[in-house]
């Protein structure tokens, strides 16, 4: 781990990914639609490129970004939904293949910070 200006933030962006790690493996999130926010919270801890969990994150964002996952779904017509649901299934099994094995990384790298994440 780096030196932070503010170790609380790390620790609170610690915890963060790890819940949401552990919700995908819960099954309480899909991996695809948490996939985005799981980068994300990568790039802000300083995770990069020859990082295994980083290079998976990334490669499930952009085989899947063309779907409409989260908030933007109020926005889709019903019968869009219905016709893209079969490749959204698809592209989920196709992450969980290799992706539960990222979170559980990202649970055991960071699970000291994730005590007590409710």
């Amino acid at each position: 781990m780096s030196k932070w200006p503010n170790p609380d933030l790390r620790r609170k962006l610690e915890r963060r990914f790890s819940h949401r790690a552990t919700e995908v493996l819960a099954g309480r999130l899909t991996l695809i639609g948490a996939t985005q926010e799981l980068l994300r919270l990568a790039k802000q801890l300083g995770l990069t490129e020859g990082d295994a969990i980083y290079e998976d994150l990334r490669l499930i964002a952009s085989e899947t970004d063309r779907y409409p996952l989260g908030p933007e779904r109020q926005f889709w017509a019903e019968e869009a939904l219905a016709g893209l649901q079969p490749d959204i299934e698809r592209a989920e099994n196709w992450a969980r293949g290799f992706g539960l094995d990222t979170c559980r990384a990202i649970v055991t790298r960071y699970s000291s910070a994730s005590e007590g994440c409710s």
